[in-house]
């Protein structure tokens, strides 16, 4: 019954993991509601763990507390990568490469951690198909206003342009795959340190009898 309650909400967790993901890269593109799904998701997760490995009867153990540490880990950091993954993918899949020209380029100043000024560059970006797409990235992939740069798109417009060069993250991918990987396999190893089921006793709390072949002690 232990088990069988950890695989539900293993499944809940990876279910609101697909959906945060899916509320990211597609529209609304709200970052906040996909941040409390995936806590929210590695919250169940944590508890699949817990309830599969016994944690509560084995509070003075190690192995336990080493599983519940590594699945909030190990599922926090499944949920970073998500979206990455997902939008490369997504964009692999339906997205369309154009070679458009920057008509415009606008930047945004925010403060960043630890009070330092971090730069953004929005560029307003007319292509082939009279369609603008507003593209915002780092000084590293930043374009000149009146350069042609190479756009990939999703021509439903359900997904946000992005230059070619920084739009497929196949690292972000790998590092996905693998970490799927370990939560898959978390919940076996879960399984070896949980505490043995108790022998069952008969009514009235007594051990249950002897079978009928058992051997019977001798009497003088």
């Amino acid at each position: 019954m232990r088990h069988r309650s950890g695989t539900v909400f293993i499944v809940i967790a990876a279910a609101l993991t697909v959906i945060g993901t899916m509320i990211h890269v597609f529209p609304p593109h709200q970052t906040v509601l996909t941040v409390f799904l995936g806590l929210a998701g590695t919250l169940f997760y944590v508890t699949a763990i817990a309830r599969i490995s016994g944690w509560t009867r084995q509070l003075r153990r190690v192995a336990p507390s080493v599983m519940i540490a590594l699945a909030a880990a190990m599922w926090g950091a499944l949920m970073g990568v998500a979206p990455v993954a997902g939008g490369t993918v997504a964009l692999a899949v339906l997205g369309e490469r154009q070679t458009c020209t920057v008509t415009e380029v606008d930047t945004e100043t925010t403060r960043a951690r630890g009070g330092r000024m971090r730069t953004t560059y929005v560029h307003t970006v007319h292509c082939p198909d009279a369609r603008v797409h507003e593209i915002r990235s780092r000084e590293d992939d930043r374009h000149e206003q009146g350069s042609p740069a190479e756009v990939t798109a999703d021509p439903k417009g359900l997904m946000t342009a992005k230059f070619v060069a920084g739009a497929y993250q196949w690292t972000g991918v790998g590092v996905f795959a693998v970490l799927v990987l370990c939560v898959s396999a978390l919940p076996f190893f879960a399984r070896l340190v949980a505490p043995s089921p108790p022998p069952p006793s008969a009514p009235g709390g007594f051990p249950p009898p002897p079978a009928p072949w058992a051997a019977q002690p001798r009497r003088h």
